[in-house]
């Protein structure tokens, strides 16, 4: 269904990190594209507008990490109480723009070894239910379920513990 990489570099050694969620029948597969695409970063030199499409995507993720002052506050606090400079995350930023392609296959061949590798896989249960069926309730509480004129289905569910209201939506 996807795949998401990130990584969380304030010291060494850091973390790259990569989650999936698929359907188990496709488990074996997956693992072999993606430890082929790791490969393929150890071997290749990336293209230059894949390098920096990836270096805009993390500038705008540090701006829009900072859209108020209490997300600015947070992030000077947050380096502060891991012991870095207060402007570490500006100048990590900073840093990024100066990667070149060479540097990605060097660092990938360096970090991005199978005997460094942690994984873990999470599988649910079988269950007797089909597909598309739900639990009338959740954590305890009953479910509302309603039937909008235009054929959307509603779940609703209270909570009693914070004072807000949180909305999900699942579109197929």
């Amino acid at each position: 269904h996807d795949v998401v990489t990130h990584h969380d570099t304030p010291v060494d050694p850091g973390l790259f990190i990569g989650s999936a969620r698929l359907d188990a029948k496709n488990f074996e597969e997956v693992l072999r594209v993606i430890r082929q695409e790791i490969e393929t970063l150890k071997q290749k030199t990336v293209r230059p507008e894949d390098l920096e499409r990836a270096k805009r995507h993390v500038l705008s993720g540090y701006y829009f990490s900072l859209e108020t002052l209490q997300d600015q506050a947070g992030n000077l606090a947050e380096n502060e109480a891991a012991g870095l400079d207060p402007l570490f995350t500006e100048r990590y930023v900073r840093g990024i723009a100066s990667v070149k392609a060479d540097d990605v296959r060097r660092v990938a061949e360096q970090y991005l070894k199978e005997d460094q590798l942690t994984l873990v896989t999470l599988v649910p249960k079988e269950t007797e239910k089909s597909p598309g069926t739900a639990d009338t309730t959740i954590q305890g509480e009953s479910v509302q379920k309603y039937l909008l004129p235009n054929g959307v289905r509603v779940l609703v569910q209270k909570d009693g513990i914070q004072p807000t209201v949180s909305l999900g939506i699942v579109l197929l």
